[in-house]
């Protein structure tokens, strides 16, 4: 079997969880799947002692009376999966005796396992970092089934593991910056921290995916959708689009997922527009400074930002960046009486929903 095949099957493995006594609907397994996905996430930075202790606690308080089936279901199933993460933490270092030592391959075999690694690192590109962790893990278990029969396959999955390992690490990093800035910034809000639209998570990944690919950061784009029109995937009657681009065209009604990547590629583009006419206008340079903006997918500061909002939204001298209702709405009490939040408000509370939850 080819090493692409095998691949295939590791990553599309669906782990079901059964029980004796209850049987929940699918909406409310795929919550628990959830909140197991949370438990088991958070539980990476913590010791394996702290990990059995948190498991004694959920099985002490799962013995209550008080406790509904659905509770108790959610609970076991938590417990579950911590458990097995002690066992896992306790044989880990047995199991993963290394291979490299053991098996040394040909430059020929290298280069297929460098070309499978970054085959799985492309496909895993929009997976959320839970999943990573998940799928690495499947790596783990491959690598150590194969290591007695076929010592090659062995080997690639162990360094595929790696390689997703890496991109974990490197996301974990990028996680703990968006808590660092929407602390910074985002303390003050008046209108709710988590307060977000549903429709404007809806398509999220989706979104998240263009602007990966353009350099452009997800939540700017996600919340000047929502300023403009509410993330509604439809062009408005005044024929200006989801993003209120008065220089195109749109034709009213709603819009397939691949209308909007247009409509999301026509507003990168406009943005970026507004950032080549501040820098090569001496007078905004002179006022509001002549650092250029930094507004990429990983990379912005709040500075940046609102010069983004209010450029795209019409700087005048009413609208600035310190004075602007359209980027600071319900930031903190000096735009408290905002009908809708701001671009910068609604940017700040994304980027603390995409460290919780991609």
């Amino acid at each position: 079997m080819k090493i692409i095949s095998i691949i295939i099957i590791i990553i599309s493995g669906v782990l079901i969880v059964g029980h004796a006594n209850y049987n929940p609907t699918q909406q409310r397994q795929e919550e628990v799947n959830q909140t197991v996905n949370s438990f088991i996430n958070k539980a990476g930075d913590k010791t394996t002692k702290q990990i059995e202790n948190i498991s004694q606690k959920i099985s002490t308080t799962k013995q209550s009376s008080n406790l509904s089936e659905d509770k108790k279901y959610a609970l076991k199933q938590i417990k579950k999966a911590l458990d097995k993460k002690i066992k896992e933490r306790k044989t880990k270092k047995e199991d993963d005796s290394s291979t490299q030592e053991e098996y040394s391959p040909s430059q020929e075999e290298l280069l297929e396992i460098e070309n499978a690694k970054r085959y799985v690192l492309n496909q895993l590109e929009t997976k959320s970092t839970t999943r990573l962790k998940d799928i690495s893990e499947r790596f783990r278990l491959a690598s150590i089934r194969f290591r007695n029969n076929n010592k090659f396959f062995s080997y690639a999955f162990d360094n595929i593991k790696e390689g997703i390992n890496d991109k974990i690490s490197s996301r974990q990093e990028g996680i703990e910056d968006k808590i660092d800035f929407f602390k910074k910034y985002g303390q003050e809000i008046t209108s709710g921290v988590d307060n977000i639209p549903q429709k404007c998570l809806e398509h999220y990944e989706f979104v998240d995916q263009i602007a990966k690919e353009r350099n452009f950061p997800t939540a700017f784009i996600v919340a000047t959708w929502f300023r403009e029109s509410n993330c509604r995937m439809e062009n408005p009657e005044n024929g200006d689009g989801p993003f209120q681009i008065l220089s195109i065209d749109y034709t009213p009604g709603e819009i397939t997922k691949n209308e909007l990547e247009e409509k999301i590629n026509d507003f990168i583009d406009f943005s970026k527009s507004k950032q080549r006419y501040y820098q090569t206008n001496p007078m905004l340079r002179e006022h509001y400074g002549e650092r250029e903006l930094t507004v990429e997918y990983d990379n912005y500061d709040l500075r940046s930002l609102r010069l983004q909002a209010v450029l795209y939204n019409g700087l005048t001298s009413n609208n600035t960046p310190t004075k602007s209702y359209y980027a600071n709405g319900n930031l903190n009490e000096d735009f408290e009486d905002s009908i809708r939040d701001g671009v910068i408000t609604m940017f700040l509370k994304l980027i603390k929903w995409e460290a919780e939850n991609m």
